[in-house]
């Protein structure tokens, strides 16, 4: 979960990410990029849906704290 597309750190996030998966070699998936505000309903319908993908996903980056907590749980 990357933030809402107007925060430049949202942006740098993004970056970060595309040159970590381009360093080794992974293929960028557009499902596994979420530009979400900071409610906990977006946070909560957007985790159950990763939870759903196969292959499964093995792991979450979280915009914030809060969120994180709420991916948790």
């Amino acid at each position: 979960m990357v933030g809402p597309k107007k925060l430049s750190i949202t942006q740098k996030r993004l970056t970060g990410y595309k040159q970590a998966l381009k360093k080794h070699k992974i293929e960028l998936d557009p499902k596994l990029i979420a530009h979400i505000d900071f409610s906990i309903e977006k946070v909560v319908k957007t985790t159950e849906s990763w939870l759903k993908l196969n292959p499964k996903i093995d792991a979450i980056f979280s915009i914030s704290d809060k969120s994180a907590v709420q991916i948790i749980q």
